[in-house]
């Protein structure tokens, strides 16, 4: 079996949460070899886990867009409440409690930019983007 194709089993095994050792046993690789994969491939595999995921959030109607979408709902929702609230009010402590627990959620859901490539420039300005 080529090396390639060994390589795109661990990738696949790692994804799916495997450990070293069981992939060791199944493909054949020694664990110090596996680590250095991992070092080597570890945004393949990051990857491939995130894709697998989507697949689960899709499969049960329940896409980061969605989540997104629903926890900005519910925050909107508490937010209002709270505005409409006296502060003296003893459940307004209760309800900025959930303010701050939803933005926490909603934050969480961002996501990071990730380049293979290291020629890759990720630019932080309209104004600095190639002609």
């Amino acid at each position: 079996m080529k090396v390639a194709n060994k390589q795109e089993q661990f990738i696949t095994m790692r994804a799916e949460g495997k450990s070293y050792h069981a992939i060791s046993e199944q493909i054949g690789v020694s664990k110090t070899t596996l680590i250095d994969w991992a070092k080597k491939l570890q945004t393949e595999v990051k990857n491939l886990k995130t894709i697998r995921l989507e697949s689960l959030y899709e499969q049960y109607h329940m896409t980061k867009e969605a989540r997104i979408k629903l926890l900005g709902e519910q925050l909107e929702r508490v937010s209002k409440e709270i505005a409409d609230r006296s502060l003296t009010d003893i459940s307004a402590d209760k309800l900025f409690d959930i303010f701050l627990k939803l933005g926490e959620a909603q934050n969480k859901e961002k996501e990071k930019l990730i380049f293979s490539e290291p020629d890759m420039l990720c630019y932080s300005h309209a104004s600095n983007w190639p002609a």
